[in-house]
């Protein structure tokens, strides 16, 4: 019996959240408008920056060497 509880609470809880995400969620987006998935978007596609360790400058972090100074990034 306790089981079956057990699975009813599990139920309410993950249909809870998916009812407060449709009314939150969709009135925000809505509100918010588009502009929001354009920053996502734009966010998701910049590139992640880091220091070398040797010479201190600014390199893309797919790199597998410093673009300026050449030695290895770790």
């Amino acid at each position: 019996m306790l089981g079956a509880w057990s699975f009813l609470y599990w139920i309410a809880v993950i249909g809870g959240s998916f009812v407060g995400l449709l009314v939150i969620g969709v009135p925000l987006y809505l509100w918010l408008g588009s502009q929001t998935m354009e920053m996502v978007t734009d966010l998701s596609q910049k590139q992640a920056r880091l220091n070398c360790w040797h010479c201190g400058k600014e390199t893309s972090s797919e790199r597998t060497t410093c673009q300026y100074c050449g030695k290895e990034l770790r």
